[in-house]
């Protein structure tokens, strides 16, 4: 009974995971054709911050996420704003 639970969740993660993929792949180019790249870019820069903090909340203990992850998903998104702001 607890592999087939677990398949269930399986495939229904996967069903919920893929078409987000693929809208995540699409959001980044409308949102090029409709404003500038130094508006679009660090806002795509955010993605791996917001990845950090939505699996925090949905996994909590499953997944080891510290501080020195934390701090590496903050540094790269403040690496796209600095990139942002001197160009």
């Amino acid at each position: 009974m607890g592999a087939a639970l677990s398949q269930m969740l399986f495939t229904r993660a996967v069903g919920v995971i893929g078409p987000s993929r693929g809208v995540s792949y699409a959001c980044p180019y409308s949102a090029l054709d409709r404003g500038r790249v130094t508006v679009v870019a660090p806002l795509a820069a955010t993605d791996a911050l917001f990845a950090v903090l939505i699996s925090l909340v949905v996994l909590r203990r499953s997944a080891l996420i510290g501080p020195r992850l934390l701090l590496a998903a903050a540094l790269v998104v403040s690496g796209g704003a600095l990139i942002s702001c001197f160009r």
